[in-house]
Protein backbone atom coordinates (compact mmCIF):
# COMPACT_ATOMS: atom_id res chain seq x y z
CA UNK A 1 0.00 0.00 0.00
CA UNK A 2 2.66 2.19 0.66
CA UNK A 3 4.48 2.12 -2.80
CA UNK A 4 1.36 2.96 -4.04
CA UNK A 5 0.41 5.79 -2.01
CA UNK A 6 4.02 6.91 -2.86
CA UNK A 7 3.04 6.81 -6.51
CA UNK A 8 4.89 3.61 -7.87
CA UNK A 9 3.80 3.13 -10.86
CA UNK A 10 5.53 -0.07 -11.46
CA UNK A 11 2.81 -1.48 -9.57
CA UNK A 12 0.81 -5.00 -10.68
CA UNK A 13 -3.26 -4.74 -10.75
CA UNK A 14 -2.46 -7.74 -8.38
CA UNK A 15 -0.26 -6.05 -6.23
CA UNK A 16 -2.96 -3.19 -6.40
CA UNK A 17 -5.74 -5.54 -5.22
CA UNK A 18 -3.73 -6.33 -2.35
CA UNK A 19 -2.79 -3.04 -1.17
CA UNK A 20 -6.82 -2.15 -1.65
CA UNK A 21 -7.45 -5.37 0.32
CA UNK A 22 -4.95 -3.96 3.27
CA UNK A 23 -6.10 -0.45 3.42
CA UNK A 24 -9.65 -1.58 3.51
CA UNK A 25 -8.91 -4.24 6.25
CA UNK A 26 -7.37 -1.27 8.31
CA UNK A 27 -10.23 1.08 7.80
CA UNK A 28 -12.42 -1.61 8.88
CA UNK A 29 -10.40 -2.15 12.21
CA UNK A 30 -10.10 1.71 12.86
CA UNK A 31 -13.94 1.59 12.16
CA UNK A 32 -14.97 -1.17 14.42
CA UNK A 33 -12.80 -0.20 17.55
CA UNK A 34 -14.38 3.48 16.98
CA UNK A 35 -18.00 2.02 16.62
CA UNK A 36 -17.62 -0.42 19.86
CA UNK A 37 -16.34 3.19 21.88
CA UNK A 38 -19.25 4.93 20.95
CA UNK A 39 -21.86 2.20 21.16
CA UNK A 40 -20.51 2.34 24.69
CA UNK A 41 -22.17 5.49 25.33
CA UNK A 42 -25.55 4.28 24.37
CA UNK A 43 -25.73 1.26 25.57
CA UNK A 44 -24.78 1.95 29.33
CA UNK A 45 -25.40 -1.17 31.34
CA UNK A 46 -26.83 -3.46 28.85
CA UNK A 47 -24.38 -6.39 27.72
CA UNK A 48 -26.57 -7.87 24.70
CA UNK A 49 -25.37 -7.47 21.51
CA UNK A 50 -26.80 -5.51 18.90
CA UNK A 51 -26.22 -8.06 16.03
CA UNK A 52 -25.48 -11.47 16.02
CA UNK A 53 -23.25 -12.23 12.40
CA UNK A 54 -23.44 -15.77 11.18
CA UNK A 55 -21.25 -18.17 13.12
CA UNK A 56 -19.62 -19.25 10.01
CA UNK A 57 -18.88 -15.38 9.20
CA UNK A 58 -19.73 -13.18 6.38
CA UNK A 59 -19.19 -14.98 2.60
CA UNK A 60 -17.52 -13.03 0.02
CA UNK A 61 -19.20 -9.86 -0.90
CA UNK A 62 -22.16 -10.59 1.73
CA UNK A 63 -21.57 -7.82 3.89
CA UNK A 64 -20.91 -5.11 1.54
CA UNK A 65 -24.23 -6.84 -0.20
CA UNK A 66 -25.84 -6.14 2.88
CA UNK A 67 -25.10 -2.43 4.14
CA UNK A 68 -25.74 -1.30 0.01
CA UNK A 69 -29.40 -3.16 0.26
CA UNK A 70 -29.78 -1.51 3.55
CA UNK A 71 -28.89 2.21 2.20
CA UNK A 72 -31.03 1.60 -0.47
CA UNK A 73 -34.02 1.00 1.52
CA UNK A 74 -32.95 3.99 3.82
CA UNK A 75 -31.80 6.98 2.10
CA UNK A 76 -32.86 9.56 4.46
CA UNK A 77 -29.95 8.20 7.06
CA UNK A 78 -26.94 8.31 4.71
CA UNK A 79 -25.74 11.81 6.30
CA UNK A 80 -24.96 9.65 9.54
CA UNK A 81 -21.09 8.28 9.53
CA UNK A 82 -20.23 4.60 8.09
CA UNK A 83 -19.59 3.11 11.15
CA UNK A 84 -22.94 3.86 12.35
CA UNK A 85 -24.71 2.91 8.95
CA UNK A 86 -22.66 -0.52 8.52
CA UNK A 87 -23.89 -1.14 12.22
CA UNK A 88 -27.72 -0.65 11.24
CA UNK A 89 -27.86 -2.50 8.75
CA UNK A 90 -25.95 -5.30 10.35
CA UNK A 91 -28.61 -5.26 13.16
CA UNK A 92 -31.27 -5.21 10.98
CA UNK A 93 -29.74 -8.10 8.66
CA UNK A 94 -28.51 -9.75 11.67
CA UNK A 95 -30.31 -9.50 14.67
CA UNK A 96 -29.80 -11.88 17.23
CA UNK A 97 -32.24 -14.95 18.33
Amino acid sequence: MIRLLDGDSQITPDQSRTAFHCAGYVAGLADGYGLAEDMEKFRVGSSHPLFCLPKEGLLGSQGVRVVVKWLREHPETLHQERKVLVMLAFESAFPCK
